[in-house]
């Protein structure tokens, strides 16, 4: 389903790359960022004020697991997979799971069973 929508996507809205991406928890957005200086202390990642309120902070989006792609052939032959024009393909974050070890796949069974569930319900 989501292929689909990516190419209806890249078609409708005359897009040269379609990508899926789910929207980044405001919590690890760059302005929530801190790391470890010199002497072991806490400073925030971005040289600029710090913002408390989620609601103020950017909505920003990654790339997920799935990594749905639809390009253009001229995009492609460009030898580019994103061309001017990329539309995202939001996507729940229950479906952008990166599967990278055991809690991974765990985490994944778990969303699997509870959609299998909900949609013969």
């Amino acid at each position: 389903e989501h292929i689909d929508a990516a190419i209806r996507l890249l078609l409708e809205q005359n897009a040269d790359t379609v990508v899926s991406v789910m929207e980044v928890p405001h919590q690890f957005t760059p302005v929530s960022l801190m790391q470890l200086d010199e002497q072991n202390q806490l400073r925030p990642y971005l040289p600029a004020p710090i913002i408390l309120r989620r609601q103020e902070k950017p909505r920003l989006y990654a790339r997920n697991g799935p990594a749905v792609l639809a390009i253009r052939r001229e995009t492609l032959l460009a030898g580019k997979l994103y061309g001017e024009r990329i539309l995202p393909l939001l996507m729940e974050s229950t479906l952008s799971l990166d599967i990278d070890g055991p809690d991974d796949l765990a985490l994944a069974e778990f969303w699997l069973a509870r959609r299998t569930t909900a949609e013969s319900s």
